[in-house]
């Protein structure tokens, strides 16, 4: 068989610049596989902060509406959480005034209309709900904004505003909540 050189130097694989070539597009690729991963992490690590926020949220909702049906009359009429009233919870007289004490009734529907902040009937509401604690949602990157009357001026309005926003983390949340005592206000 005679080959000549020539012939030999075509057959014989890829070309130095080829190489170059494909050792370069192989290179980006992987540069931009990495890339996408670290975005995919990123993702992951804001989704899972978020997630954190919005249970710690939840969590503390679910304690505000537990206060709301534990705020009673039955032991001062402008409303307490106070746990010696000797009624059961949910009982129409554990959110009433004790109806042998006239006085109280009076007080309660006085409580219930004013328009001075101090004498509302929401006003220990708003002042108890201030007080939780807010350790889970400081840890989960929230803050509870304080608590407030929706209508302040309209004395048959019981409704507060409790607001939550992210410290370190995109979340806006606000809820309005009654407490159940004043479903007996006038």
């Amino acid at each position: 068989m005679n080959l000549s050189i020539k012939s030999i130097k075509y057959y014989s694989g890829f070309s130095l610049v080829e190489v170059i070539v494909a050792v370069f597009l192989l290179a980006l690729g992987i540069s931009a596989t990495f890339g996408l991963f670290g975005f995919v992490i990123k993702l992951i690590g804001k989704t899972e902060s978020l997630a954190k926020a919005n249970a710690a949220i939840d969590s503390d909702i679910a304690i505000i509406k537990q206060k709301s049906e534990e705020y009673t009359s039955c032991i001062s009429p402008r409303g307490s959480f106070s746990g010696t009233c000797d009624q059961a919870l949910g009982n129409t007289y554990y959110y009433f005034p004790n109806p042998s004490l006239h006085s109280d009734g009076s007080l309660f529907y006085d409580a219930c209309r004013t328009t001075t902040q101090a004498s509302h009937l929401t006003q220990n509401f708003i002042t108890g709900l201030n007080g939780i604690s807010e350790t889970s949602l400081q840890a989960a990157g929230v803050d509870r904004l304080p608590v407030e009357r929706v209508n302040p001026t309209v004395p048959t309005d019981h409704s507060v505003k409790i607001s939550y926003t992210g410290i370190n983390v995109a979340v806006n949340r606000t809820i309005k909540i009654s407490p159940v005592v004043s479903s007996w206000c006038p």
